[in-house]
């Protein structure tokens, strides 16, 4: 049976590569403590159950693999992920570009268009999703989407996840992982 981690994907160091471990043996999410070694065929899965009830599970599977990207030397052992990449709960594949936030040139002329008020309209129905805690990008995304029913139509996601990244930006909000990627980052209001 293949043992299966916890981890955070807000750590990746690179696309397909997640930190796993600073030791040679970790515990896996039944408590055993596992012994790592290099190659290793193991599952990763990042749990979150947020204030709404919301319960997301993601994971991936791979292969360990000894961290030689040069960056964070505490972590000794990090999860190359397959081919196959991230899924959900369901098992379905977490297609990369889904979560892309570069706007089409389509999408772009249509976003241009939009007035000041529906922009700030955006920005107060993202903030509206955001709490203390860290949330995920790509819920607040949704959440925020669902809520803002008088925009045009046609909007897309990647430019609501645009304002996130202004938000941060102008400091309202914080933020941890890669902004370009809604799934594999996190946004909180930012702390005094």
């Amino acid at each position: 049976m293949t043992s299966r981690f916890s981890v955070d994907f807000n750590e990746l160091l690179e696309r397909d590569l997640v930190m796993l471990s600073q030791t040679d043996f970790r515990k896996d999410i039944n408590g055993s403590s596992v012994l790592l070694v290099e190659g290793l065929p193991i599952e990763v899965q990042e749990d979150n159950l947020y204030d709404d009830g919301t319960h997301e599970v993601l994971f991936a599977r791979g292969v360990v693999e000894a961290n030689s990207t040069g960056t964070w030397s505490h972590v000794k052992w990090c999860c190359r992920f397959d081919s196959e990449g991230f899924y959900d709960i369901a098992g379905s594949s977490v297609n990369e570009e889904i979560y892309n936030t570069e706007l089409s040139p389509a999408e772009g002329a249509r976003v241009a268009k939009l007035s000041q008020a529906e922009l700030a309209l955006i920005d107060t129905a993202l903030l509206s999703q955001v709490s203390d805690d860290w949330r995920k990008v790509a819920r607040v995304v949704g959440m925020a989407m669902l809520s803002t029913r008088d925009l045009p139509s046609g909007v897309p996601d990647a430019f609501f996840a645009k304002r996130v990244r202004l938000l941060v930006e102008s400091g309202q909000l914080e933020s941890q992982g890669d902004l370009r990627r809604m799934r594999f980052s996190e946004i909180r209001r930012t702390s005094a």
